[in-house]
């Protein structure tokens, strides 16, 4: 059991009796997953494998009122999914140093999607919004669409040491398809979006020395994009569509070091780049260029942390300092400066006591503790020239409380 208490610090801000833009959310949603794996070991123990089959499905119904200035719409509709897979992975052991892995998975799923979308008033005349009540926005049918794909892994490692592994790899995988659920003005059928599919080559290293004190863990990647998914707006359409609009690579490396210094202490530091590109655009994707940058993906982001295990009588304290850093980001596509979130810090800072006959656990933390007010995210209509902004909701307290019970079986013999 548990229990929790959470604090946010807020700011009133004048709201304006000009109707701009209200939308009215509401998600029904219903989900099952299952997977089931077999494990085992072979060739006296040079091979371990895995093999298993997992199957997912949810309905739902997510309905939206929309209501701006020149009209009330209602949007979005029911929707289905089913999806199942079945995996193999298998790891051989060539040397007591050198091991190859192979793994495939193959994947088929069905989504479908019916729209409840209707232009439900009108604010302005005729020839300005030439749509009277009750005209539909997307047709009354349903449109289904279906993916079925295999993806591979193959990697090899190499133990140097008893401390150094080397690895290099290769795998695929795939983004599921779907539906653009909010739609205005009216489209003659339901815009629908293929997977999208990506293919990567990783090179990497683990070490762990000093005592095992030290642990050091890299890697180099370089990912290929076909068919990228891209939120997409212009002058024609008041919301984004997702489109199949681009052909991409992205390259990076990400470097993590944990260390102990001494006896309690534990310290953490991750640096990561990521260089993304366009290398193709598609026809439909009129806002954006080989020379704009992905959205939301920043070239730089730093971590660190440092903590220290107290023991105390019968219980631990624990204290904790964690910050981490990113590099700035467009919120869109098309890179509005407007939706440019600038280079930010958090700083968080927590502590937590267990004792040890129960495991109950108190625990108090506040996270963006130099209260940064950065752009988390952000949107642009053009047709209105209206932009949405969210940002971070600034400094935050949580105080949680749990505590764990055991019980032992007893046979009835």
């Amino acid at each position: 059991r548990s229990i929790w208490v959470t604090g946010v610090q807020t700011c009133a801000l004048p709201i304006s009796d000009l109707m701009i833009a209200h939308l009215y959310d509401q998600l029904t949603q219903q989900q099952l997953s299952q997977e089931f794996q077999a494990l085992g070991t072979a060739a006296d123990g040079h091979v371990s494998w895995i093999a298993g089959l997992y199957y997912f499905e949810e309905s739902g119904d997510n309905l939206n009122r929309l209501e701006f200035r020149p009209a009330i719409l209602k949007s979005g509709g029911a929707y289905q999914t089913q999806s199942w897979a079945v995996f193999s992975q298998a790891t051989l052991d060539v040397t007591e140093r050198l091991a190859f892995t192979l793994g495939l998975r193959y994947t088929e799923e069905e989504k479908e999607f019916t729209p409840d979308q209707s232009v439900l008033a009108v604010n302005v005349p005729p020839f300005i919004l030439p749509l009277p009540p009750g005209t539909p926005l997307l047709p009354s049918t349903t449109e289904r669409i279906s993916a079925d794909q295999w993806t591979p892994l193959l990697s090899a490692s190499f133990d140097w040491t008893k401390g150094l592994m080397t690895y290099v790899s290769y795998s695929e995988g795939f983004k599921s398809g779907g539906f653009t659920q909010r739609v205005f003005p009216p489209e003659p059928s339901i815009p629908t979006f293929e997977p999208e599919f990506v293919q990567v080559y990783e090179l990497g290293f683990k070490w762990t020395g000093a005592g095992k004190r030290l642990r050091v863990n890299g890697a180099a990647f370089h990912t290929q994009y076909d068919d990228l998914q891209v939120l997409t707006a212009n002058l024609t359409r008041v919301g984004p569509f997702i489109a199949n609009a681009a052909g991409a690579t992205i390259e990076g490396f990400e470097l993590e070091i944990a260390a102990i210094p001494a006896d309690a202490w534990q310290m953490q530091l991750g640096i990561g780049y990521l260089d993304p590109r366009y290398e193709r655009i598609a026809e439909n994707a009129l806002e954006i260029s080989t020379d704009h940058r992905f959205r939301r993906i920043s070239d730089w982001t730093l971590s660190g942390s440092i903590s220290r295990d107290v023991a105390l009588a019968a219980s631990t304290l624990s204290p904790r300092l964690d910050w981490s850093y990113r590099s700035s980001f467009y919120n869109d596509a098309a890179n509005t400066l407007q939706l440019r979130t600038s280079g930010y810090h958090l700083l968080n800072a927590g502590i937590s006591w267990q004792r040890h006959s129960n495991g109950l656990t108190v625990a108090a933390s506040v996270e963006n503790l130099l209260d940064e007010r950065s752009l988390l995210n952000g949107f642009l209509q053009p047709n209105f020239g209206i932009i949405e902004s969210l940002y971070d909701r600034g400094r935050q307290w949580r105080v949680t409380g749990s505590e764990e019970h055991t019980s032992e079986l007893q046979s009835p013999i």
